[in-house]
């Protein structure tokens, strides 16, 4: 086993290779590779599910692809052409499936045994698997469609007319529906899977969920909060002090972050942004759990950071801060209800560092959540 191989959030085996999917999507293959089995493609990424076969490797992207690798003698490694939508995929001894959205099977290699003769009309699949030369299907009922229903009110209980409602497949909409006066709302019927279903309306924060539908899971509620008031700004012809004084923390310990040209440090006397110049901000999102690093302002900001200074952005053109929020942005799912207060907060210290008065161009670039914070911050 590889050493230091950790992240792993799913394995498979073949004869004698193993593969491991790691929280950040890529693979790590190790065993036998007379065939390429453990060869994994160069900058394969976005991958959620792996199998293996005897000799070749299967992997799924989250974008609904398939990647292969490995023996291709009865073409188990060639993918079909054009084969998108997949959500499933297994391998056999020599030959592969896969499983689209839309209950349908999609088999390729050997199939001396018939084990790629998928049967004629079949659909409705909600399971596939792979032997040594044969394959299974799990069916769903016969009319597997489900409308996924619910209310959608706000966080006194009131209902919210108008909230649109969305569920999609790799961020390409499925189905849509706009909430009634009473706040209810009901999607069209849609095949059981796995599907990002989102409620918005115009001045609340939208809520997003991951759903695996079926007929049990289809009554779906949400409650929206209501985006947070825009701060009063109060013009003023007071003076800074003197003295340097640090910028007021956020929640969980956030702090403003000032680029000294190799990495993002504290701010103090030493290191202040120039009222004169324009001013970057970098804001970093949702940190998982299992991320190995790095976090925060030390990941891509600083990797953006060093890439403006050395094309020309040079210290005398424009301030580059950045909003470490590390520790509110690490939990299990995108914590996107911790982000009003967080660009809240960062408005508040970059009002501190430069002043009522300032009047240079402000540029905002964030990253998942740290566009949410960034929005509340420019409000």
């Amino acid at each position: 086993m590889p050493a230091n191989l950790s992240g792993v959030t799913a394995i498979a085996a073949g004869w004698y290779h193993s593969l491991a999917l790691k929280s950040d999507g890529t693979v790590i293959a190790w065993g036998d590779n007379s065939d390429g089995e453990c060869t994994v493609p160069a900058n394969l990424s976005g991958v959620i599910a792996i199998a293996a076969g005897d000799d070749f490797s299967l992997a799924l992207k989250s974008d609904g692809t398939v990647v292969a690798w490995g023996d291709n003698t009865y073409g188990e490694s060639t993918v079909p052409a054009n084969l998108t939508s997949v959500i499933a995929i297994a391998a056999g001894e020599s030959h592969s499936l896969a499983l689209k959205s839309d209950g349908t099977v999609v088999a390729w290699g050997q199939n001396d045994s018939g084990e790629c003769t998928v049967p004629a009309n079949l659909t409705g699949v909600i399971a596939i698997a792979a032997g040594e030369a044969r394959s299974l299907a799990i069916l769903g009922a016969p009319n597997p469609n489900a409308a996924i229903q619910g209310q959608v009110i706000d966080s006194s209980g009131a209902p919210l007319p108008n909230a649109t409602i969305t569920a999609s497949i790799f961020q390409t909409s499925q189905a849509l529906a706009q909430a009634a006066s009473d706040g209810t709302y009901s999607l069209p019927p849609i095949p059981p899977g796995v599907y990002v279903l989102k409620a918005s309306l115009a001045g609340y924060v939208s809520s997003t969920r991951a759903l695996t539908l079926t007929a049990a899971t289809a009554q779906q509620n949400f409650t929206l909060s209501p985006l947070p008031a825009q701060p009063a700004v109060v013009q003023t012809t007071r003076q800074p002090p003197a003295t340097f004084a640090q910028p007021p923390t956020g929640p969980m310990g956030s702090t403003l972050q000032i680029f000294n040209g190799t990495s993002f440090v504290a701010l103090d006397a030493a290191n202040t942004p120039n009222p004169d110049l324009m001013t970057i901000v970098l804001t970093h999102g949702w940190t998982p759990p299992l991320d190995t690093g790095p976090f925060g302002t030390a990941s891509w900001p600083a990797t953006m950071a060093t890439q403006l200074r050395a094309n020309g952005v040079t210290p005398a053109i424009a301030n580059v801060l950045a909003w470490d929020w590390t520790a509110a942005s690490t939990a299990p799912w995108p914590p996107e209800e911790r982000t009003p207060e967080q660009g809240i907060a960062l408005g508040k210290a970059m009002l501190a560092m430069l002043g009522a008065s300032y009047s240079q161009n402000l540029h905002f670039i964030g990253h998942s959540l740290g566009t949410m914070v960034n929005a509340a911050a420019a409000n």
